[in-house]
């Protein structure tokens, strides 16, 4: 369990970094957390991407799931600084959870 939420973490320290700096360099990573807890996917091969979801100016978390092929949505509930991220939604297709199914 806690492998799947270092790869998240992991990934979205690089993200950041790269977004941030020309020249990406490593930082340190941390844990991302969701209402204080660690962002875990339900099944492995999490997929984390940053990107303005909600067009609010801040990034916001995208995690998409090997097992079924959803995507959850966490908002970026901070004013500035570090990303502040509260409960999840999946993306949706005219009300249905949208999926990509695996081969």
């Amino acid at each position: 369990m806690w492998t799947r939420a270092l790869t998240v973490a992991v990934t979205l320290s690089l993200t950041l970094v790269i977004a941030q700096q020309k020249t990406p360099t490593l930082k340190t990573p941390i844990i991302v957390k969701a209402a204080g807890s660690p962002i875990i996917a339900n099944v492995g091969h999490a997929a984390p991407l940053l990107y303005d979801y909600n067009k609010d100016g801040r990034m916001d978390l995208i995690v998409g799931e090997f097992g079924g092929g959803r995507a959850r949505v966490y908002l970026n509930k901070a004013k500035k600084g570090l990303p502040r991220f509260e409960g999840f939604t999946f993306i949706e297709a005219n009300g249905v959870h949208a999926s990509v199914p695996s081969s």
